[in-house]
This record gives structure tokens, C-alpha cells and sequence, in this order.
């Protein structure tokens, strides 16, 4: 499933992804606001690199999905660099929406991996039920402090849901390690993803930045890693 981890040029794609993270996750968990809003330039265009070296040193097609997933990790970047100046109202707007931008495309390549497999219905309905009841009560705990965005924010998250449960359900339909990695990717993303909004619209705690962003570059990566070994999976 997965050939490039005996490969030299795939661990070298992989080691600056994750030493710009480590860099940028210290400076958060000590507030050093200066660093880490550097590395947070780097941090999508390194995992770029990752994905693009990972998947056509293996390939020499660019299939669908790539362009798919290479659209979220871009439109990701965008979202990075505006939600450094989330205080100002546009900024934040803007960024959330290339955001959005990321769930759509994550979607799109989630929809084409799971229509190679048969889901199960009722895990299906379930799952459906668990993650409709986990969004209401998401939105609702932030209802009163929308600030005017409130169809915006129901918007992303019902977005963020659907990229998780799809990802859910490719694990539950085909269980392997590379679905698995996706699913616990879209989870986490997810997370990261409402105490952003709950952050902004409420307000956060002292190390909130941090896990934030230990949970979005988990995610991240473990989505990147998904889909590269899906690829295998369905080829």
C-alpha cells in the first residue's frame, strides 16, 4: 500500500513538512506569535510537496483525485495566510471561505474513493444521525455570538461534517490502514476546524492556537497519507 516508505526522495519530500510543523507547533505552545506565523507560510506548499513527490513517483498520471486533493492543500495555504489576520472581519471571511474552497475538493475525491466500494446502509444512516446531532449542538453552543455570519458558519460547518463523514464511511466501507488514516484525519479536522469557529465567535483559552494546530496538521497529514494510499487500494 505503501511502496515510497522504502523510497530516499519520499522521506525527503517528508522530513520539511515535519520539521516546519515541529517548528511552528513549539512557537505556538509559547505564544511566540512572530515564528509561527512564518512557518505557517511554509507548512500547506511543504505538504504539497509531500503529496506531489509520494503520489507521481509512483504514477505517471495526474488522476482526478490528485487534482482534487492538490486544490484543498492550495486552497488550505490561501486560508493559513488570511486567518493570520483574523481580527479583521474580511480577513477571516475570506479565509474560512477558501476553506470551504478545501472541504468541497476533500469531498469531490472523498465521493470518487467511496463509489469504488459498498457502503453499508444502515452504518450510513447512523453515522449520518450521530454527525447531524454532534453539528446542531456545535452550532448552538456558538448561536448568540454569530456577529451577523450566521448562514456563513452553519455553511462551513455542515461542509466540515460532510467531509468527515464521508471520509468515516470510506474506513467503515473498505477498513484498511490508508482509510483508517482518513478517517481519523477528517475527525480531527473537524475538531480543529469548530473550535476555530467557536473560538472566533466565543472566544478561546490560553493554549487554544495550540491544539488547534496540532489537531489541523494532524489532519492534514493523515488525510495526505489517505489518499495516497487509497490510490493503491482502488488502482
Amino acid at each position: 500500500m505503501y511502496p515510497q516508505i522504502g523510497n530516499f526522495w519520499c522521506w525527503l519530500a517528508l522530513i520539511p513538512f515535519v520539521v516546519v510543523a515541529i517548528i511552528h507547533l513549539v512557537h505556538c505552545s509559547k505564544q511566540l506569535l512572530g515564528l509561527s506565523d512564518i512557518t505557517k507560510f511554509m507548512l500547506m506548499p511543504l505538504l504539497i510537496l509531500m503529496y506531489a513527490v509520494w503520489t507521481f513517483m509512483y504514477s505517471d498520471t495526474i488522476a482526478l483525485i490528485n487534482i482534487f486533493v492538490l486544490v484543498a492543500l492550495i486552497a488550505l495555504w490561501v486560508g493559513d495566510i488570511l486567518l493570520i489576520y483574523d481580527w479583521e472581519r474580511p480577513s477571516f471571511v475570506h479565509g474560512i471561505l477558501m476553506f470551504l474552497l478545501a472541504q468541497i475538493a476533500y469531498i469531490a475525491a472523498g465521493i470518487i474513493l467511496i463509489m469504488n466500494f459498498t457502503v453499508p446502509v444502515i452504518a450510513a444512516l447512523i453515522l449520518l444521525i450521530v454527525y447531524i446531532v454532534i453539528i446542531t449542538i456545535k452550532l448552538i453552543i456558538v448561536r448568540h455570538d454569530f456577529r451577523g455570519l450566521g448562514r456563513f458558519a452553519v455553511v462551513y460547518m455542515i461542509s466540515v461534517g460532510i467531509m468527515s463523514y464521508l471520509f468515516l464511511l470510506l474506513a467503515i466501507a473498505n477498513p484498511n490502514t490508508a482509510s483508517i488514516l482518513m478517517a481519523v484525519g477528517g475527525i480531527l479536522f473537524m475538531l480543529s476546524d469548530s473550535h476555530v469557529i467557536e473560538e472566533y465567535f466565543v472566544g478561546g483559552y490560553k493554549q487554544s492556537h495550540f491544539w488547534i494546530m496540532l489537531a489541523y496538521l494532524l489532519a492534514q497529514f493523515l488525510i495526505v497519507l489517505g489518499f495516497i494510499g487509497m490510490q493503491g487500494v482502488i488502482a
